[in-house]
């Protein structure tokens, strides 16, 4: 008897494995997580644009209270990791300022246990890919000390998930091959953490599919679809033309041998509060169109990954977001909820109380800046008595010092010393191309003829970098006037004429020739033809 319940076990033993099902995730959706609310100058287009105020206020992304209130309001509609957009400069291993809210914030807040994590390098940097081995894996190694190592960490079967926002850029480098060794080795480089589980965003073509399996990559997904269903010379589309495109995909690729997909929806597409006219926008992006979507996906999610995502939950630049707002509260987010966990219970709205709200703000968001100009009686430069929170920086780019002690007219002056290097007037809202909007670079038209003054205490020196017209600097500057005296305010003013062809505009700048200098009242303003 007991033999021929050796030989029943035996039996039983071979043929388990035929029979038993596919292990099955439980399903998870996850949210990118859009980090560009660290300053005020960001929310300006925002404001400006109008309709699309978070329920938090103009908030600052990098407090952990800010992040405790994210949690709460995602994770109560079954929202339960983030994929922050992550920048990086990987010739000098440098986490740039971008990342705030995943480093101060998320790191920081008392929930975020209740969420996990991973991080899209947004490898969007401009110019030919130079990425070298050594970079790469210096990379892998930062990831892990800073992000790999925590017990939230996204992770698929144990390895740590990494999305990649150019993967083609790799490929490009390296070639299909060298990207797969390279992969790998950038994975041995975090075996300590689990290893590299590496996402690649790319549309979900059986061809785009094998080329990313062969360049070895674990998985696919999207971001958004800003132009899927767009017809040529189109900027402007209905969004219900986009789920008759992707859908087939999203089957093919969930049917398919080429490549695991995390899909991943849009609650809707435009970008006009950053770019203007030239913006992409999807019409009509109503909460029953997007949990339409949310139910279609849900079809195609991996059983086996149980991951599907969503781009994104605070982009109001481009017009992609979940977070509740004033206007449209959180009917995005139950709309996803009913679509992906119908069984869920009812929950209350969750806002913060005002005294709450007013401590998760920027103190001041310099929006409708030409109503401002307007009332300077011709002076270009924005902020010039320095009152206010916003519109300098230091040459490293840090926020100005402004100080209430010394001013020479006003409440407050700016201070400089010389280990600081200098203070200039910054470019609003840095690299978003908002043409119509004031910016505290002056802009110029060669040849034009322009008076500068400010009024310095200490010995100072006053120049201007010149611009190209597409914002970046031209790596030369225009000297305007140098001088003053320690412990009395003098003031320094000059005219210039900038004869520069490729200058489109210039900022005011003010270096210290004292160890400790303070600048007020400063200002730009054009003269007339002939006039001096």
């Amino acid at each position: 008897m007991v033999r021929c319940l050796s030989i029943l076990a035996c039996i039983l033993c071979m043929i388990a494995p035929a029979s038993a099902a596919p292990t099955r995730a439980p399903l998870r959706v996850g949210c990118y997580y859009f980090p560009g609310w660290y300053s005020a100058d960001r929310w300006a287009p925002i404001l400006e644009y109008g309709g699309r105020e978070p329920v938090l206020g103009w908030y600052r992304d990098d407090l952990p209270a800010v992040q405790d209130w994210h949690i709460r309001q995602a994770t109560q509609h079954g929202v339960s990791f983030w994929v922050f957009d992550w920048y990086y400069d990987h010739r000098t291993d440098t986490v740039l300022e971008h990342n705030a809210a995943l480093d101060k914030g998320f790191l920081n807040a008392s929930l975020n246990r209740k969420m996990d994590f991973a991080v899209m390098w947004c490898n969007e940097e401009a110019g030919e890919p130079d990425y070298t081995e050594d970079q790469m894996l210096r990379l892998a190694r930062t990831l892990g000390d800073r992000y790999f190592r925590r017990p939230n960490h996204l992770r698929v079967g144990g390895r740590n998930v990494l999305v990649i926002s150019r993967p083609d850029r790799l490929i490009q480098r390296f070639g299909a091959a060298g990207t797969r060794a390279l992969l790998r080795k950038m994975g041995d480089a975090v075996l300590p953490y689990g290893g590299l589980y590496a996402v690649c965003i790319q549309n979900p073509t059986a061809p785009i599919l094998t080329q990313m399996r062969q360049a070895g990559f674990d998985a696919c997904t999207l971001y958004c679809y800003s132009s899927h269903g767009m017809r040529p010379g189109e900027t402007s589309a209905p969004y219900a033309r986009i789920l008759p495109e992707v859908e087939p995909l999203w089957r093919r690729a969930a049917a398919g041998r080429e490549l695991p997909i995390i899909p991943a929806v849009s609650p809707g597409w435009d970008s006009r509060a950053w770019y203007g006219d030239a913006g992409l926008a999807r019409t009509d992006a109503t909460p029953e169109r997007f949990g339409a979507m949310c139910r279609a996906l849900k079809q195609t999610v991996d059983p086996s990954l149980g991951l599907a995502l969503v781009g994104t939950w605070n982009e109001f630049g481009e017009g992609s977001y979940l977070e509740p707002t004033l206007a449209r509260g959180c009917s995005m987010l139950d709309a996803l909820q009913r679509a992906f966990f119908p069984a869920a219970p009812p929950h209350r709205f969750l806002a913060p109380a005002p005294a709450q709200r007013a401590a998760l703000q920027h103190p001041d968001i310099p929006a409708h800046l030409e109503e401002q100009i307007a009332r300077q009686q011709g002076n270009l430069v924005i902020n010039p008595g320095f009152e206010r929170e916003w519109g300098w920086l230091t040459f490293a780019s840090t926020p100005a010092e402004f100080v209430t002690d010394v001013a020479h007219s006003g409440r407050r002056s700016l201070k400089l010393t010389r280990t600081m290097g200098g203070a200039k007037s910054q470019a609003l809202a840095p690299g978003v191309p908002w043409p119509f909007r004031a910016n505290n670079l002056v802009k110029l038209d060669c040849g034009r003829t322009h008076r500068v003054s400010a009024w310095v205490r200490g010995h100072a020196q006053i120049t201007a970098a010149l611009y190209g017209a597409d914002g970046r600097w031209l790596g030369r500057y225009q000297p305007v006037t140098e001088g003053g005296q320690a412990g009395s305010w003098t003031k320094l003013e000059a005219t210039i004429t900038i004869d520069d062809p490729q200058a489109a505009a210039f900022d005011f700048e003010v270096v210290p020739q004292d160890d400790v200098i303070h600048v007020d009242d400063v200002g730009v303003w054009r003269v007339a033809n002939g006039a001096r």
